[in-house]
C-alpha cells in the first residue's frame, strides 16, 4: 500500500492532467454543454457544412453569400466538411476536433516551459498549471461542441510557442 501511495504521489501532476482529460471524454460521451452557446453553434456551422457540400468551391469562395452566412471562418466550416467526408459520422468528426483541441494544453505546457515560469516551477508543476484550461466550462463546452475560437486558439499557441523558441536559440 506505502508503494501505491509514494506512486501517486510521484506521479500526481500525471494522474489530475489524465483525469482531468478523462472528464472531458466523459463529457463528450454525454453531451455536455456548460454554456449553451457551442452546441447551437455548431449545429449552425452544419447547416454551412451543407453549403460546402453542394458546391465546395462556390461556398469557400462566396462564403458571405451563402444563405447561413455567420462570422465563423470558412476555414474551420471547411475542415468539418473535410473531415466529415473521410469519417461520414458527424460524432467522428466531433471526437477528432476535440481530440486536436486537447492538443492546446500540450502546446500551452510547452509554451510555459519554454518561457521564464521554467525558473520558477518545476516541469510537474508546469504540467498541473497547463492542465488548469480543462476545468474552464468555456473551454470544455468549446472543445466537445468544435469551435473555431478553439482552433484559433490552438494556432495562437503554436506560433506562441514558435516565437519562445526562436527567442530561447535567437
Amino acid at each position: 500500500m506505502q508503494i501505491i501511495n509514494k506512486a501517486i504521489k510521484k506521479n500526481f501532476h500525471i494522474l489530475f492532467n489524465l483525469l482531468l482529460i478523462l472528464s472531458i471524454y466523459i463529457g463528450f460521451f454525454f453531451d455536455e454543454n456548460l454554456t449553451q452557446g457551442p452546441q447551437l453553434d455548431f449545429e449552425h456551422a452544419l447547416k454551412q457544412v451543407k453549403a460546402f457540400e453542394e458546391n465546395f468551391k462556390y461556398t469557400f469562395l462566396n462564403y458571405d453569400k451563402i444563405e447561413n452566412s455567420t462570422r465563423i471562418s470558412p476555414v474551420f466550416t471547411s475542415t468539418i466538411y473535410l473531415i466529415n467526408k473521410f469519417t461520414d459520422n458527424i460524432d467522428i468528426t466531433r471526437f477528432i476536433l476535440l481530440n486536436l483541441i486537447l492538443l492546446c494544453q500540450y502546446v500551452l505546457f510547452n509554451c510555459l516551459k519554454n518561457s521564464n515560469l521554467k525558473l520558477l516551477f518545476s516541469d510537474n508543476q508546469l504540467l498541473l498549471i497547463s492542465s488548469i484550461i480543462y476545468i474552464s466550462p468555456s473551454f470544455r463546452a468549446n472543445a466537445i461542441w468544435p469551435e473555431s475560437s478553439m482552433l484559433g486558439l490552438l494556432f495562437f499557441l503554436i506560433s506562441l510557442l514558435c516565437f519562445l523558441k526562436f527567442e530561447t536559440n535567437n
